[in-house]
C-alpha cells in the first residue's frame, strides 16, 4: 500500500495512526501492528464511517496478491483485539466499516477551534479555571512542520485536559 500520499494523522478514541511513521499509538505508547493489519487500518480510518467493501481492502492491501476472505478476517480479527470489538462493525457479504469518529485536524486533537489560521480556545468563559492554549499555525488545519510549532503544539497537549472528567463543566 502507497502511504506516501497521507501528510497527516489521525486520531481516534485514545489510539493516534501515524501512517507516514507506520505507527500506531496507544496513549502515547507504540502498538505493535502486523504490516497487513495496519494497511487495513490505514483504509478504514481513512473511510471512517463509511462502507469498506471486501474488494477495495483487497486491491489496497494485496494489490496484485490473490487471497480469500480468511487473511482479511485474519487482520480483522487481530485490530478488532488492538482496538476494541466495537470499533470495526462487520456489514455481512459486503466489508467493513470503522465506527469511531476520527480526527485528522489538529484543531480538533486539542479540542480548539481553528478561524483563519490560528486555533483559540477563546470560547471558553474568561473566568473558566482551565488552562488552554492559543497556536497559530500560520496556516488553519495543517500540521506542524517544523520543532517550533510542534513544541507549541505539545505544551497545549499537556495543559489539556487528559479526560473529560478533568475539564471543568463549561467546556464539556
Amino acid at each position: 500500500m502507497n502511504i506516501q500520499g497521507f501528510s497527516r494523522d489521525f486520531r481516534f478514541g485514545m489510539f493516534e495512526l501515524q501512517p507516514r511513521e507506520r505507527r500506531l499509538l496507544k496513549a502515547g505508547n507504540t502498538v505493535s501492528l502486523g504490516p497487513r493489519a495496519f494497511d487495513v487500518l490505514i483504509c478504514l480510518v481513512e473511510r471512517a464511517g463509511h462502507l469498506v467493501t471486501k474488494e477495495q481492502l483487497f486491491s489496497h492491501v494485496w494489490p496484485k496478491v490473490v487471497v480469500d476472505d480468511s487473511a482479511l478476517q485474519a487482520q480483522i480479527s487481530s485490530l478488532r483485539k488492538i482496538l476494541g470489538s466495537d470499533v470495526i462493525a462487520t456489514i455481512s457479504g459486503q466489508g467493513y466499516r470503522f465506527v469511531l469518529e476520527v480526527a485528522s485536524d489538529p484543531c480538533r486533537w486539542l479540542g480548539m477551534r481553528c478561524a483563519e489560521g490560528r486555533i483559540s480556545n477563546r470560547s471558553k468563559p474568561r473566568n473558566s479555571s482551565w488552562r488552554g492554549a492559543e497556536v497559530d499555525f500560520g496556516n488553519a488545519g495543517v500540521p506542524p512542520t517544523d520543532s517550533t510549532e510542534a513544541a507549541l503544539i505539545s505544551r497545549a497537549l499537556q495543559r489539556a485536559p487528559r479526560t473529560l472528567s478533568e475539564a471543568p463543566s463549561e467546556t464539556r
